[in-house]
């Protein structure tokens, strides 16, 4: 039986805590906790990307229109990740984590998710995220179970 062999390229995220007024106006993913009726509270409910952090949050924060805005006691991490990566961290994380506010990705997966094989560490003020998550799950391996794993050095990109 033949090996596959599968190479993981590094997304370090370094989470933040941080006042609405102190989110950088890069691009970038974000977790929303906040009050949760079925979870309780300081609950992970949502996680987005952004092209621009600090005008998406504002708007997460500021609407009495959106779900998110109506929401006590909210808070929110950040970090900042470069464009061209934000459909497959943000959506490896949601998979991973569920928030209650991101049922309808868990079900749409974005086909550059299932392109490449990326391990995502989450460093910092990680909140409920796992320290390392990978988007194994959606690549495809025609029934082959003997496969070897490889970590690349971190992934830039340019």
């Amino acid at each position: 039986m033949s090996q596959e062999k599968i190479s993981f390229k590094i997304i370090t995220l370094n989470w933040v805590k941080g006042d609405i007024s102190q989110i950088p106006t890069e691009s970038g993913v974000y977790q929303i906790y906040g009050t949760s009726p079925l979870y309780g509270i300081d609950t992970l409910l949502y996680i987005g990307q952004a092209k621009n952090l600090n005008h998406r949050l504002k708007t997460h924060f500021e609407s009495k229109e959106s779900v998110i805005g109506r929401q006590p006691n909210k808070s929110c991490l950040f970090a900042t990740v470069n464009e061209s990566l934000l459909d497959v961290v943000e959506q490896t994380l949601i998979v991973m984590h569920k928030p209650s506010f991101n049922s309808a990705s868990l079900i749409n997966v974005k086909p550059i998710v299932k392109s490449d094989a990326f391990y995502i560490q989450n460093h910092g003020e990680r909140g409920m995220l796992n320290i390392e998550v990978t988007n194994y799950y959606f690549l495809k391996h025609p029934g082959n179970n003997n496969v070897e794993f490889e970590i690349m050095p971190t992934f830039e990109d340019k």
